[in-house]
């Protein structure tokens, strides 16, 4: 890896991807924002698509023969792992011969890498389900009377939270 010494200014990052890749990619850190730290998230353009990818290094020139890209976006201030996580992380990645990027993948909790807003939240458009098929409603019409009792009688001190659910559909 290139580092940047004490004091020099950091013009160009490292980065891997959480691809089957053995490879860093060269990047310019975005105009007008402190370089990002190595260890955190960073989105850029990646072949035909933009990724989600960690810092590993920084340095004032890149490596000869690179053309460096532009950072999309810095998405951490700081790095997301200890000095103890990376060194493992390291250790790992040498040891099973597995790239960089994949093994830092491992180590976060899942939905870090998403780029995609709200996800996994329910849609504000989205309706109540209201089954159309008559075999449908026949079988959850009951459940809808059911199980909310039966909750009920066995989480009692969640029967308030339980009837703001059946209330909100």
């Amino acid at each position: 890896m290139w580092a940047a010494g004490a004091g020099v200014a950091t013009t160009f990052v490292a980065v891997v991807f959480p691809v089957p890749v053995h490879r860093v990619f060269t990047y310019h850190p975005p105009a007008g924002e402190a370089p990002p730290q190595p260890g955190a998230r960073v989105l850029a353009p990646f072949g035909r698509r933009s990724a989600i990818g960690f810092v590993v290094d920084r340095g004032e020139a890149p490596p000869p023969d690179v053309n460096p890209k532009l950072l999309l976006r810095v998405l951490d201030d700081e790095s997301l792992f200890t000095p103890v996580l990376w060194a493992l992380a390291e250790w790992i990645s040498a040891y099973y011969v597995a790239p960089l990027g994949m093994v830092l993948r491992t180590m976060l909790p899942p939905g870090l890498l998403r780029r995609e807003r709200g996800a996994g939240r329910r849609p504000r458009d989205a309706g109540t389900f209201q089954p159309t098929e008559p075999a449908t409603r026949a079988f959850l019409e009951p459940l809808t009377r059911e199980v909310p009792v039966e909750l009920s009688r066995r989480a009692p001190a969640r029967a308030r939270a339980l009837g703001a659910l059946i209330a909100r559909g």
